[in-house]
C-alpha cells in the first residue's frame, strides 16, 4: 500500500492543484485591493475634515472680527494653504489661544500634497497626490486605487473639490454678502458626484 507522498501526481491532479492555486491568489489579490481602497477612500475622507475644520475656525475668526473681506474670500482661497496659515499675523494673543489652535493646525498638512500647480496635466501626476490647480481654483486628489472608485469625471480618476460657504440668504439674492447674509459654515464641496463601491 502507498502512501500519497510515495505516489506520482498525474497530469489531472498537477492541473487542479494548479488552478486552486490561482484562484485563491486571485481571491487575495481582490480582497488587498478592496483594503488598499477603503484605506485611501477613509485618508481622503479624514484630509477633508480636517481641511474643513480649519477652514471654519478661520471662518469663526473672521467673524468675530467682523473681517466681511476674509469670509467673501474663503471661496477663492487654496483650501489647503488654510490648514497652515496662522489665524492671526501674529498668531498670538494675550490668552494663547490662537497659538494653541496654530500649534494644532501646524501638521495637519498631508505629505502628499504637491502644492499650487500653473498648468496641471491630470495625466502625468501619479495617483495617491493633492495639488491646487490655480487657474482652475480647485483642491484635487489624484486616486491611486481606481479599482472600486466611480465618478463622472472623464480622464484619470480623481476628485476635484472647491470651498463653499453656506449661510442664510437674508436679502433673496443668491450671493452671498456677508455684511447682510448669515454665515453658517464653509465646507469642500465635489464638484463631481463620485463614490467608492466595495
Amino acid at each position: 500500500m502507498h502512501r500519497w507522498t510515495d505516489r506520482n501526481l498525474t497530469l489531472l491532479e498537477l492541473s487542479a492543484a494548479l488552478l486552486l492555486i490561482a484562484l485563491f491568489i486571485g481571491i487575495f489579490a481582490r480582497h488587498m485591493l478592496i483594503i488598499f481602497a477603503r484605506a485611501e477612500s477613509t485618508l481622503v475622507n479624514a484630509t477633508v475634515i480636517n481641511i474643513n475644520s480649519s477652514l471654519n475656525y478661520h471662518a469663526m475668526f473672521a467673524v468675530i472680527n467682523k473681517d466681511t473681506e476674509k469670509l467673501s474670500a474663503l471661496e477663492s482661497m487654496n483650501a489647503m494653504s488654510m490648514v497652515r496659515a496662522p489665524l492671526t499675523e501674529t498668531g498670538t494673543s494675550e490668552h494663547g489661544f490662537n497659538e494653541f489652535l496654530n500649534q494644532q493646525f501646524h501638521n495637519w498638512m498631508p505629505g502628499n500634497y504637491i502644492g499650487e500647480l500653473e498648468a496641471p496635466d491630470p495625466d502625468l501626476i501619479p495617483g495617491g497626490k493633492w495639488y491646487f490647480d490655480v487657474p482652475e481654483n480647485t483642491l484635487v486628489y489624484m486616486v491611486n486605487n481606481p479599482e472600486y472608485f466611480y465618478s463622472e469625471l472623464e480622464g484619470p480618476p480623481r476628485i476635484r473639490f472647491q470651498a463653499r460657504v453656506e449661510y442664510k440668504d437674508v436679502n433673496a439674492d443668491g450671493i452671498f454678502d456677508p455684511a447682510i447674509d448669515k454665515f453658517q459654515a464653509v465646507k469642500l464641496e465635489s464638484l463631481e458626484q463620485y463614490e467608492w463601491r466595495f
